[in-house]
């Protein structure tokens, strides 16, 4: 029997049982609707809510499992969560706590390379596509240990004993999202630069109640802000939460971040504007996209 690591598993490990067409090199194939992402384009799926701490701790936990907490894997999968100490130490408690403590679990995870970024997002493609497989009976379930483990490139490799691979399943690719395609699933159907259609129902009544619509510095002193759960605030016309605020968002082009933070101003955080980063930062996180591909392509 397969054992799921936390609750959250359901995004990260589980085959979703709804179908979806995508076109998959010129090809109209069904595929199942990668979990707790909406489709923003005929083979393009994005993370309604960004990486939470408890997405990337479950990553952690099966990397300690492989190589062991002591491994270089493991080590350097970490996230830097010194990035909250600041010289005054007002953040201090949550260099211990922010990443741990399960008040923090649908939070955004911070602290993160992009490197980091990219190796999780090859994990989750692997652990995703593996229970595809499983469900479809092309593979049996055994321990992994760092001399079996799964992967996408093991599988159609022949690498896997015993399993012969089936070259027409595609398989799902995870990783971080163009500009050009973060920009568009942020925009949605709307004109203006934060992707928030101001005649939606929804919308006024935020305003009417003074609710902040973005998790975002608006400039008073008084006001305390940190990362909020990363499905606060309204969703935008594909359902994703928090493309604008909350945490910025690394895509694809290394260097580059979209979308403003909890410490960016409203108007740095305009859906074309491009923010910078060199290293982590407690203000950086991401989400991932999803597309279909066949191997070799």
């Amino acid at each position: 029997m397969r054992i799921l690591f936390f609750a959250m598993s359901l995004m990260l490990l589980a085959a979703c049982s709804s179908l979806t067409e995508v076109t998959v090199n010129d090809k109209i194939v069904e595929v199942p609707r990668p979990p707790m992402m909406v489709k923003v384009d005929n083979n393009l799926f994005m993370d309604e809510t960004e990486i939470s701490n408890i997405n990337y701790r479950e990553y952690l936990y099966w990397v300690k499992m492989i190589y062991g907490n002591e491994s270089k894997n493991y080590v350097t999968a970490l996230p830097d969560t010194t990035v909250w100490r600041t010289e005054k130490g007002y953040n201090e408690p949550y260099v211990q706590v922010y990443f741990r403590h399960p008040a923090y679990n649908d939070y955004p995870v911070i602290g993160i390379s992009y490197e980091q970024a990219l190796n999780y997002a090859k994990w989750r493609s692997d652990r995703v596509f593996e229970q595809v497989l499983l469900q479809k009976e092309k593979i049996t379930y055994v321990k992994q240990t760092v001399d079996n483990y799964f992967s996408i490139e093991k599988y159609y490799n022949g690498k896997i004993q015993g399993v012969q691979p089936d070259y027409t399943i595609p398989f799902p690719k995870y990783r971080l999202p163009t500009k050009t395609e973060w920009e568009t699933a942020a925009k949605g159907s709307t004109n203006d630069n934060y992707g928030v259609n101001i005649e939606n129902r929804n919308v006024k009544k935020a305003q009417k109640k003074a609710w902040k619509l973005f998790n975002v510095d608006y400039g008073s002193e008084q006001e305390y802000s940190i990362t909020a759960s990363v499905n606060s605030f309204l969703e935008n016309d594909f359902g994703i939460y928090n493309m604008i605020g909350n945490v910025g968002e690394m895509v694809a082009e290394q260097g580059i971040a979209k979308g403003g933070s909890w410490q960016h101003s409203l108007v740095e955080s305009k859906i074309y504007n491009d923010l910078t980063y060199e290293k982590p930062a407690r203000w950086l996180g991401f989400r991932n996209v999803c597309e279909y591909r066949y191997w070799g392509n």
